[in-house]
């Protein structure tokens, strides 16, 4: 169990810390991504597919069965990233093998509901610090564990600075294009989407079909515009690939 302190609070550092981990490969398979509102998933979702990575976000305002849909496709690997808010009830997911918090739990019951569905052993479970405050609830975080995990304790992620900041400009590029109203039309065009699969709505469609089809070109075009727009960022440069690994210390003491 890890933590990184973003010490200069910078939300850039949030997102080039994920890009980093998942690109080099130390944080891979089943991963769920904690987030704190349904606007940051939406954008960490927008973030990732900058870059070609697939996530889906579990987004409690939609209705129950998308919900396990959702949860199916995850269990069944159809993508690699969950990005969650962690108020979901009885959510039952298998075969975890890493949870990222981007932001830190507030107490240790929702932190340890998340961290029960990970396979630690294998993975990583690291806790984003963003701040001062965030500091004395890992403190806090840290006396539960005593008490229920015994000897098993946060300790900070030995990011190489210098392997992360790499990726700095293409980060910072992906980011000035996520912005409040991509995001906006992101959740929107998810939610079209959910409406075009109904089966509640099958035979209002059936009736109206220039109403679907009106929903299907605008979701459909909309994804193949930011699909086309922003192709050059999924391919990473071999010059820009580190020669060495993002974290100081060989994997297998990191997880100890």
């Amino acid at each position: 169990m890890h933590y990184y302190h973003n010490s200069e609070e910078k939300v850039d550092d949030k997102f080039l810390l994920l890009f980093s981990l998942i690109k080099l490969n130390v944080v891979y398979g089943k991963t769920i991504i904690k987030v704190n509102s349904v606007f940051e998933g939406y954008k960490v979702k927008l973030f990732l597919s900058r870059f070609g990575i697939i996530a889906q976000v579990l987004n409690p305002e939609m209705p129950l069965n998308t919900q396990r849909n959702v949860i199916q496709n995850f269990g069944m690997a159809h993508f690699d990233y969950l990005i969650i808010l962690g108020n979901e009830k009885n959510l039952q997911l298998r075969n975890v093998r890493n949870a990222i918090f981007f932001n830190i739990a507030a107490n240790y019951a929702e932190y340890s509901k998340i961290v029960n569905k990970v396979a630690f052993s294998e993975g990583y479970i690291i806790t984003i610090l963003n701040g001062p405050e965030d500091i004395d609830t890992l403190n806090k975080l840290q006396e539960k564990q005593k008490e229920h995990l015994g000897g098993v304790l946060f300790s900070e992620l030995p990011v190489k600075r210098h392997v992360m900041e790499t990726f700095k400009y293409r980060i910072e590029d992906a980011l000035r294009s996520v912005t409040s109203k991509a995001v906006k039309n992101e959740k929107s065009r998810e939610l079209k989407k959910q409406i075009l699969s109904s089966k509640k709505l099958k035979t209002y469609f059936q009736e109206h079909p220039e109403e679907r089809e009106i929903l299907a070109k605008d979701t459909t075009s909309k994804g193949k515009n930011q699909e086309y727009r922003y192709s050059d960022l999924k391919s990473i440069p071999d010059y820009l690939i580190p020669n060495e690994s993002l974290l100081a210390n060989p994997i297998e003491e990191v997880r100890q």
